[in-house]
Formats: structure tokens, C-alpha cells, sequence
């Protein structure tokens, strides 16, 4: 494997050859039966250096200390959808929870507040964290009282789903949060003051038996946050996946004996004492996470479209590539001392993502091909990477199977690694109910220097022949959109990217490729007769972001004839742009004070979606109750907002509860 040493710039080595926490005591973690984390009583020993300062400081110790071994693993596949599985140390499933269940234990004025459960989505309040018998979860919900929106974190009983209110925020982000030493840790941003930011703060819970509640207590580090935050430093706590986030505060200072700081000078390491020690500047607190010893970063080549991943040796001041320039590279997790992480190689055909799973030995420097996955058509699925959790030895993924996408687990002792089923399943994908998902990916090269230009991929249902009579015909039709939508029925007319000069494609390859995606949503048959097939896309050509798309299409299975909103409309357009104006005024007054919509009064808000609204439009979807009427970004909202969505019944539309007359 190709290795490329980088020594750090001799600026910012003063003090680190052999750095330390001056007065941090770091605790080990419980013995382990792996020899690979086993040390001796010398590797073990405190050495001594000192800081900037000439002050004592003490060297991280080995990485058996960073992380102690945790007792579970929480597998859902997004930090607000149903189920939730528990996980313990030896690949058992402990406990299934499901949230409908939960939220059944609910009256209907307290379910407007926990937002535990939605039925359409079956999604809802975002899960924080298992421990000590309980799920917690975070939602965003309206106090009327105070007429404004709170942050408010809950505990639900792992056995009788009962319901304990934790503590609100009035407004605050939650940068991280930890089950640690039977406590509940939220690490929260204060926010900004006359455009100065506040900095951070820990909030600390436990649950008193006797009380039968949650009751504060007040953080071991929160004499040091106030000091960093007087000082204008905002710290970090390690990054160890990307479903939690960062660890807390308390448990980063504990196993690894630092944080990472940042203020004018750039980015820092700060130990319990508030002595900080500068990092490589190719370190920062979003590319990164650390282990202790040990601190794994990204630099990303934004020119070229590739990233490169290194890993930080703490006391021998030096960094080392641990893989080859890739399209990405995506850190997973940490386990026993090692590292996971995955690669996607540049050559693979566009849409049909390849990743490459790694286990990394930081001691040794190698790093060993764990498996390798591709991704399904059809599955919504990043191949081999989501869901990805490691413990004791043991990896657990989500992999799709038959229309199924499901849990597997895989011993990381073995040579080969094999996942097996161990019997939870996440969802269901209704569209393989139907038939099956077929694809096309293209790609589109300067004729001159071969650099890629265009990419493009669309996904389409392949309706089973049982269904309709017309079924060769729909889908011949579902395809045509398809290709209608990416222009895959479209060569170049020579202008725009294709006239640009050779020299800027090779230099920046990245800058001149545009991508265009179409993937297959949710399809479902409406009234027993018409089949709802619903399509998601997302344009890319540089920039802060791209264009997502949605579009559904609608078919009479009896007949095969594509059917829009004015084959079943019986009324004005005039009676249409005020019952869609009337529905967003009642949608816009629903979010209080904290509306997202760009207007903020609502004659306005009127005045602008009946100016929008047009019976011929394609933004309206069809459900078995009732349309949904939608904006795309920057209509009525920014970006950030997504779609705005208004719900209207069949019976305020068409007169009728149903679509079919």
C-alpha cells in the first residue's frame, strides 16, 4: 500500500514532538481478550515533556484508553425512523422498539408535543441515545404559553414506554450527545449575542429513582468550557460516526485527555487545563476524529474531485496516508483500537456507487480490505456503508434482499468476512411490491482530453405484466420521462461546458461536470385502479449545492392511459388558486413564530401561492386520501426548507373522499 509521510511545518512544531495533558488523568478501558489491544507495563507508562510554556505536560497513553468498550449498539437506520433495535456486546438483539407502540401510551394533545411517531413517514423526533433503561429522543415542538418553538429532550422506559420529560432549550443546536457513567450528556451551542457567539456548553442528567425523574447535575468540564468560551475558543468532542455525531465533552477529556479547539489561530488541541497545542492545518474539526494517540483526517482536492485520508501520529508529530486518492473516503467508526473507513474508486459506472470497507491498524500502519459492496437499483441503499456500526469485534450493516432492506452482522476476526441476516427488518420498499427496477448510466467526454462532462443515471419501474393488461405500455412511458427529465434523448450542441477549453477540464474536472440523477420513490395503487408512481432526481453543477426534483405519475390500469390532476378537476382555475392560497395560509399560521416560508405575513402569503398555483402544474402528487401540493425550493421558502408540502383532502378538491368518482 502506498504511504506518503508529511512533516508538519516546523511552525507549528514547538512543543509537540512529544505532546501531552498537563494534569489530565486518563482512564483505561476494560481489559480485552483481543492481543491486539494488549499492552505492557512499559508501553503503558506515563512519559513526561512539557508544553509552549515549559510546563509538565503528560503524553497520551496507547490507544486502548481512547473509547472504552460499549455495552450496546443502536441499529435504525435514520436517527428519526422506525424500528429501533439494541444490540449487546455479543451480537445478541436485546430489544426491538417500535415507535407507533410508543406513541400509542400518548394522548393526542401530547403527541403534538413529543412527536414521537408519524404515520405517513413513520418517522418522528430524532432518537439521541440508549442507556440505563431508556431510548432519548430530541423534537422541536410549539410552546404556546411562551408562543414560540423549543428544542425538547425526552426519555421514553425501554419496558412500559413510559414518558419523562428531560429538560428544553429554548433555542440552541445540539452538537452531540452520550450515554456516559449512567448520565445523559448533551453538548449544546449557546448561540450568538450582538453578533458574538456564546460558544458551548455540557448539560448533564441522571435519573433519581426515588424522584422519578431526570435531574440536572453540573458537568465536569463546565468550569473549562466557561473559560474557552471567555476566550473566544469553540472545541469539538471526537467525531466517531456519522449517525451520533461527536461524543461528549466529559468522555472526549476522559479517554482521549483532549479536545479539539478552534479560534483566530486556527485549529487546536486543548486539554483539562485549557492549554492548547496548534494542529497541521490540513486538521480541522469537520474532515476529522481522534482516538487519543491518534487523529484521522481528510484533505480534499475540490479541483481534481478526489480526497485523500491521513491519520496524525499525536506524539511523533507526523502524518501518514492511509489509502490511495479517491472519489471519497467516508470514516465509519473505531472499535479495539482500529479504524473503519471506506473508498469509492473513480472508474466505476456512474450511479452504480462501489465501496471499499477498511479495517485500519494505526500501530502497524496497515490497512486490511474488509468486503466490498455495490449498490442495488431500486435498494435507496450507499452500498456496504449505511448503517454502519461496530462493537466488540462485530459490524453491522443494512443490505437489501429481495425488496427488504435489513440488518446483518459480520465477525471482524474472520479472513472473510460474511454477513449474515440476524432477523430485523428496517423496511420495506414498497416499489419491488410491484415488479422490478431496471437502469441506464451514461456518460458524456470531451471529445479532445476524454475528461468526464457529463453524468447521468435514472432508475424506473418495471411494472409486472399481472398488473395491468397495459403494462408494457406504462412502462415504456415511465422510461421516457425518465430519460425526458436527465435529457438522455439529448447529444451536446457544442456550447456551455463543451466549448470550454481543454486545459480548464484537466485542471478542474470537477468544476466542469454536471450529474443528474432519477431514482425510483414510493409506488402505490390508489382506489384498486390507478397506479402512483413517484420519482426523485438531483441536479449537480457545482456550487454550494444542487437542484433536487420529484415528480409522480399516475396510470388508469384498466385502460393504460396516463392521467394529470385536470383529468379528474372538475372546477375553475380560479377556484383552484384560492383553495391552494387558503391551504398555505393555514400551512404558513401552523409554524407560529418560526414560519420558514420567505414572507412572513400572510396576505402575502396568500398574494404569492395564488399567483403560483395553475391546475396545469406537475408539483401535485396523489394519495389515497388526498393530493399533496408542493413547492419546490426557493418558491415560497429557502433551500434549506426543502419542499414545502400542503396537504389537501380529496373532499375539499374534488368534492368526493376518493380519487375514483
Amino acid at each position: 500500500m502506498k504511504k506518503k509521510i508529511l512533516h508538519i511545518k516546523k511552525s507549528l512544531v514547538l512543543g509537540m514532538v512529544f505532546f501531552a495533558l498537563a494534569g489530565c488523568t486518563l482512564h483505561p478501558a476494560p481489559a480485552s481478550d483481543d492481543t491486539e489491544t494488549q499492552v505492557s507495563d512499559d508501553e503503558d507508562t506515563e512519559k513526561d515533556s512539557t508544553d509552549q510554556d515549559g510546563d509538565p505536560v503528560q503524553v497520551p497513553g496507547d490507544d486502548k484508553i481512547a473509547y472504552a468498550d460499549e455495552e450496546t449498539a443502536i441499529l435504525v437506520r435514520y436517527s428519526s425512523s422506525n424500528p429501533i433495535y439494541i444490540a449487546d456486546s455479543e451480537g445478541n438483539i436485546t430489544g426491538c422498539y417500535d415507535r407507533e407502540e410508543m406513541s400509542a401510551k400518548l394522548s393526542e394533545s401530547e403527541r403534538e408535543i413529543y412527536k414521537l411517531y408519524d404515520g405517513e413517514s413513520g418517522q418522528g423526533s430524532t432518537l439521541l441515545g440508549e442507556g440505563g433503561g431508556f431510548l432519548y429522543f430530541t423534537c422541536n415542538y410549539l410552546n404556546k404559553s411562551e408562543n414560540r418553538y423549543e428544542v425538547l429532550v425526552f426519555a421514553v422506559s425501554e419496558e412500559g414506554y413510559d414518558f419523562y420529560p428531560i429538560t428544553t432549550f429554548p433555542s440552541s443546536l445540539i452538537y452531540g450527545t452520550d450515554y456516559y457513567n449512567d448520565r445523559l450528556y448533551i453538548d449544546i451551542s449557546l448561540g450568538y449575542d450582538d453578533s458574538r457567539y456564546l460558544g458551548v456548553a455540557e448539560k448533564v442528567y441522571s435519573f433519581n429513582e426515588a424522584s422519578g425523574s431526570f435531574e440536572e447535575e453540573r458537568s465536569d468540564v463546565a468550569d473549562l468550557l466557561e473559560e474557552l468560551n471567555d476566550i473566544g475558543m469553540t472545541v469539538y468532542g471526537p467525531k466517531c460516526d456519522e449517525w451520533l455525531g461527536a461524543r461528549c465533552y466529559t468522555r472526549a477529556l476522559d479517554e482521549c485527555g483532549y479536545l479539539i479547539g478552534y479560534d483566530h489561530n486556527g485549529y487546536v488541541m486543548v486539554n483539562s487545563k485549557g492549554m492548547s497545542l496548534p494542529l497541521p492545518e490540513e486538521i480541522t474539526s469537520y474532515n476529522c476524529f481522534f482516538t487519543g494517540k491518534y487523529i484521522y483526517y481528510c484533505v480534499n482536492d475540490y479541483d481534481l474531485g478526489i480526497t485523500t485520508a491521513y491519520v496524525y501520529d499525536v506524539e511523533n508529530n507526523v502524518s501518514n496516508q492511509i489509502c490511495e486518492e479517491m472519489r471519497s473516503v467516508n470514516f465509519l467508526g473505531e472499535d479495539s483500537g482500529a479504524v473503519y473507513y471506506s473508498t469509492r474508486s473513480q472508474g466505476e459506472e456512474y450511479g452504480i456507487c462501489h465501496n471499499y470497507i477498511y479495517r485500519h491498524d494505526p500501530k502497524s500502519g496497515e490497512s486490511r480490505l474488509m468486503y466490498d459492496s455495490v449498490y442495488i437499483p431500486g435498494s435507496g441503499l450507499t452500498p456496504g456503508i449505511e448503517g454502519f456500526r461496530v462493537l466488540n469485534g462485530k459490524i453491522y450493516i443494512l443490505n437489501f434482499n429481495d425488496g427488504d432492506i435489513r440488518w446483518e452482522m459480520a465477525d471482524v476476526s474472520e479472513d472473510a468476512v460474511s454477513f449474515e441476516d440476524i432477523g430485523c427488518r428496517e423496511e420495506r420498499i414498497n416499489a419491488f411490491d410491484f415488479g422490478t427496477i431496471s437502469y441506464e448510466s451514461t456518460e458524456m467526454s470531451c471529445e479532445k482530453c476524454g475528461t468526464v462532462l457529463e453524468q447521468k443515471y435514472i432508475e424506473y419501474l418495471v411494472l409486472d405484466q399481472g398488473f395491468s393488461e397495459y403494462a408494457n405500455s406504462i412502462n415504456d412511458a415511465l422510461v421516457a420521462h425518465c430519460r425526458y427529465i436527465t435529457g438522455m434523448n439529448y447529444t451536446s450542441d457544442g456550447t456551455g461546458i463543451y466549448d470550454s477549453p481543454c486545459e480548464s477540464h484537466m485542471a478542474e474536472p470537477s468544476w466542469y461536470r454536471v450529474t443528474d440523477d432519477v431514482t425510483v420513490g414510493e409506488v402505490d395503487i390508489i382506489d384498486d385502479r390507478y397506479l402512483a408512481v413517484s420519482m426523485g432526481g438531483y441536479w449537480y453543477s457545482g456550487g454550494a449545492h444542487g437542484m433536487p426534483s420529484r415528480n409522480q405519475y399516475l396510470f388508469d390500469l384498466k385502460t393504460g392511459e396516463e392521467l394529470t390532476f385536470k383529468d379528474f378537476y372538475k372546477g375553475s382555475a380560479e377556484d383552484f388558486r384560492i383553495l391552494v392560497a387558503e391551504k398555505t395560509v393555514e400551512d404558513y399560521l401552523s409554524y407560529g413564530d418560526y414560519s420558514p416560508y420567505f414572507d412572513q405575513d400572510k396576505a402575502e402569503i396568500y398574494e404569492d401561492a395564488y399567483s403560483y398555483a395553475d391546475i396545469g402544474q406537475t408539483c401535485i402528487e396523489f394519495t389515497d386520501e388526498g393530493i399533496i401540493y408542493y413547492y419546490p425550493p426557493y418558491v415560497m421558502a429557502p433551500y434549506a426548507a426543502g419542499f414545502m408540502e400542503i396537504f389537501i383532502p380529496y373532499s375539499d378538491v374534488f368534492g368526493r373522499d376518493t380519487l375514483a368518482e
